[in-house]
């Protein structure tokens, strides 16, 4: 992981009520003129999923 992918593996544990969460992969998509589209590969432990 990445030390700036902190602030949204924590966004993302918070909001799914998870112990852990982990950013296997990550690849940007191409288009959007105005955004970042990014495909998210995620581990996501505990929680009531």
């Amino acid at each position: 992981m990445a030390p700036d992918d902190q602030p949204l593996v924590e966004f993302i544990r918070e909001h799914a009520a998870a112990k852990r969460v982990v950013i296997q992969a990550r690849q940007r998509l191409s288009g959007g003129a105005i955004q970042e589209n990014w495909l998210l590969d995620l581990l996501i432990e505990g929680g009531p999923w």
